[in-house]
């Protein structure tokens, strides 16, 4: 059984592992340029995926979407294959730590973002040095390599069919393959072998790295989830119904217009707004996050609760990081979910219950930040959260 880690006093933030951390103020200095390169990741991949009966052009009101993704008995499924095209970002380290050079942290985002929710919320590029929820400046200071990706059919990549080919298992076998060149020194440009991998997801990129764990524990090294624990199907509803997705290319056509009907974007800015965020959040952070959604896939949507589920062969370490009143992972029950009720992370013990899927984890630590929601990184406790983590890797010889 893992050492079980528990956040003993939230007032000062003490992340437990082994020994109980505590949690320097977080601290960035004013930024050098990072050196980063913009990669085109060729990756062939194949996985099962559910085959549901409607018609992509069916699904033209939010409406018919909730009625698609309560319909999956009937589901058949299919192999799909193929050949993607996945952008990535890899940004070297400011500072050169030897035991480091051969790490590479592997950024995954979530739902309707793309690698650039890792840099901060106020720029599509690393963003300017007095920004303290920089994901990959504040990795660059500590001495480690760090590759963004965009995940198949969000960003840039290919953008492969909406229902059938955008789903959890491909999606996972994609970043897969990426890690696998990470690790054979075959990353377009990128010529080191990197020996150690440290996986940190966002929401849909966590559940991703959950079920790489459950099926290919030995992928990576160290798992850090951010906005996850396994209680998705509680706070469901909420993420199903309330933003009212509807096709993107109908709701933004100039932008999103070349996207088949299975590509999906939020309509309902308010409604959105409680899922994703708590009290502790800047409105011009909301604004800029609105104005630059993306997409969450039918196919995505309906093969989420893959996600969920024990990893009983991973023996790395895992970390859960949450704001405390994420309405989607931790909600009290699907009622108050749907209404928009901040949800309770610490009360709930939805963050720590992750540990008990771990059985065989050689550390096991979580970290509940009050005041956030499950947007961690757009709320003003990110650099708490970054720092942590960071403090994290370092305590397990990362």
């Amino acid at each position: 059984m893992p050492t079980h880690s528990t956040l003993s006093r939230l007032a000062q933030l003490a992340l437990c592992a082994s020994t109980c951390l505590a949690t320097p103020t977080p601290h960035i200095s004013p930024r050098s340029d990072i050196q980063c390169q913009d990669l085109d990741i060729t990756v062939a991949a194949r996985a099962v995926s559910l085959i549901f009966p409607q018609k992509l052009t069916d699904i033209r009101t939010p409406e018919l979407v909730a009625n698609l993704l309560t319909n999956i008995e009937s589901a058949g499924t299919a192999i799909v294959d193929g050949t993607y095209q996945i952008a990535g970002r890899f940004c070297p380290p400011l500072l050169d730590v030897e035991e480091r050079r051969d790490t590479l942290q592997v950024l995954v985002h979530g739902v309707s973002y793309t690698k650039d929710y890792w840099s901060g919320p106020t720029t599509s590029d690393i963003g300017p040095g007095s920004t303290n929820s920089s994901w990959i400046y504040y990795a660059a200071q500590q001495g480690y390599p760090t590759l963004a990706i965009d995940r198949v059919c969000n960003g840039h990549p290919s953008k492969p069919n909406g229902i059938l080919d955008c789903q959890l298992p491909l999606e996972a076998a994609v970043i897969e393959k990426v890690i696998k060149a990470a690790r054979g020194g075959a990353l377009p440009g990128i010529a080191t072998k990197f020996n150690k991998i440290i996986y940190v997801g966002h929401s849909y990129g966590s559940m991703i790295g959950n079920f790489i764990a459950s099926f290919n524990p030995s992928t990576f090294d160290q798992l850090l989830l951010t906005g996850f624990s396994e209680s998705l199907l509680v706070g469901a509803a909420s993420i199903i119904l309330q933003p009212r997705w509807r096709p993107a290319s109908l709701v933004a056509p100039a932008r999103l217009g070349s996207l088949d009907p299975g590509y999906l974007t939020a309509t309902s800015r308010k409604s959105s707004d409680a899922i994703f965020y708590g009290d502790d959040i800047d409105s011009d952070v909301v604004d800029y996050a609105w104005d630059t959604r993306g997409v969450f896939t039918a196919g995505e949507m309906l093969t989420a609760p893959l996600g969920q589920g024990p990893a009983r062969q991973y023996t790395g370490d895992v970390l859960v990081l949450n704001g405390n009143q994420d309405n989607l992972f931790c909600a009290a029950d699907p009622v108050t979910a749907v209404a928009g009720k901040r949800g309770d992370c610490e009360s709930g013990e939805q963050s720590k219950d992750v540990g008990s899927d771990f059985p065989a984890a050689r550390r096991f630590g979580y970290l509940n930040l009050p005041n956030d929601g499950h947007s961690l990184l757009f709320h003003r406790y990110a650099a708490v959260a970054i720092s942590a983590a960071h403090d994290f890797m370092a305590a397990g010889g990362f």
